[in-house]
């Protein structure tokens, strides 16, 4: 983890919410498992990575990856979709698509929602066929520099059985942020004038407020150029 931060530290990122910005989020965090599952909470880890088509509408894709142990080995009364006196244990790897809305995305702090495709793959597999799955959740992202955020959030994972048994998986997660590239905001460059001491014709007066660069680039914006020439 401290290699992380040391190795983004030096990358020009900004973890604040922008348009048209990309993001990597690598977490780790906890599943908890409905009991007819008849399965231990258990850790996990994951990353995502996402693009923001404004600062409040984004979309993300993830994977994440979780070992458990089944937690009652005498049960005998199980579906085909359970585990139980057969079964030592079980991996799955949930994948999915997710759509984003950040609340407040100029503030250090960002609350926001999720909602999403899933697909959830059990080891021994569970059904013989396919199933169904979603998930929602909400979280909060905290920029911590410029270059590096935190973000904790808890999503409900639900593998579905079509057109009977529900089975949800609740994780809650924490993990490092890293946004690059996006549209920056806009700062004004500091006016300048030409004045004229006393007695002498009054000077002119240039306003530069409006005089913009590219984002982390010296070349003037095209609009910036208008303005000059004139």
């Amino acid at each position: 983890m401290a290699g992380v931060f040391v190795l983004f530290s030096s990358v020009h990122a900004r973890a604040e919410i922008r348009a048209e910005s990309f993001g990597v989020n690598p977490f780790v965090g906890c599943n908890f498992f409905e009991n007819d599952q008849n399965l231990k909470t258990s850790s996990l880890f994951g990353g995502r990575v996402g693009y923001n088509f404004s600062k409040h509408f984004g979309i993300e894709s993830a994977v994440e990856f979780i070992e458990t142990r089944v937690d009652d080995k005498t049960r005998t009364d199980l579906t085909q979709a359970q585990f139980g006196s057969s079964t030592d244990g079980a991996n799955l790897i949930f994948y999915h698509i997710d759509a984003v809305y950040h609340f407040m995305p100029d503030s250090k702090f960002t609350p926001f929602v999720v909602v999403g495709l899933d697909g959830a793959h059990y080891s021994p597999r569970i059904l013989d066929k396919g199933m169904a799955a979603f998930n929602v959740g909400a979280g909060v992202k905290y920029a911590m520099t410029d270059n590096i955020g935190l973000m904790v959030d808890v999503r409900d994972y639900m593998v579905t059985e079509v057109m009977q048994d529900t089975y949800h998986n609740v994780g809650a997660m924490a993990g490092i942020t890293f946004a690059f590239g996006g549209t920056e905001k806009l700062v004004p460059v500091a006016q300048e004038k030409i004045v004229s001491s006393p007695g002498e014709p009054r000077g002119l007066v240039i306003d530069f407020d409006d005089i913009h660069f590219d984002f982390d680039r010296a070349a003037l914006k095209p609009e910036a150029k208008k303005i000059l020439s004139k």
